[in-house]
């Protein structure tokens, strides 16, 4: 499991245990009864603390392909211009940055990933230019991205949207 790990016990001002997040990892031999915590994702883009939230990961091709938002610095309020950072890797522990994702705007977080019955991918995604709705696009080859014009969630803002299957249902 690859999870946003919050510094919750960091005594910080106002939402600073937010910022200067890592990815974690726990594992669980026992299908999800309990897990063990195995470390962080070394994921640096560029010097100092960053901040990583949201992972989302897919396996296609043969390789692993990872969507995280990329903050850089450590906050005490909330901001900063999150980025839709791309990797892949052949293993879940050794990740090569490959770009930054072109979506609706240089503000989206919290991306979701899964691939259609017609083999391409859809990711949805928060957009905060748009007041924190959820916005969409797709693409055959996980690198370049059609964007929706339209939004795939509308009205006030939410929390990041997951998507999933659940019978022959595609939902998010």
């Amino acid at each position: 499991m690859l999870y946003t790990q919050r510094r919750a016990n960091v005594d910080a001002a106002d939402v600073a245990y937010c910022y200067g997040t890592a990815i974690g990892v726990a594992s669980s031999h026992n299908n999800g009864e309990s897990w063990e915590y195995r470390g962080t994702l070394k994921l640096d883009i560029e010097r100092g603390m960053n901040t990583f939230w949201a992972p989302d990961i897919v396996f296609h091709n043969g390789q692993y392909h990872l969507f995280v938002v990329y903050i850089p610095g450590v906050r005490n309020h909330w901001g900063g211009k999150p980025k839709m950072a791309h990797y892949t890797g052949k293993n879940l522990w050794d990740w090569q940055f490959k770009r930054f994702i072109q979506l609706s705007s240089d503000e989206v977080i919290d991306a979701t990933l899964l691939q259609l019955p017609t083999g391409r991918w859809r990711m949805w995604y928060k957009d905060q230019t748009r007041g924190s709705i959820t916005m969409m696009a797709e693409s055959r080859d996980l690198e370049s991205w059609q964007v929706s014009p339209e939004p795939a969630i509308g009205g006030k803002a939410h929390e990041g949207p997951k998507a999933f299957r659940f019978g022959g249902w595609t939902g998010c």
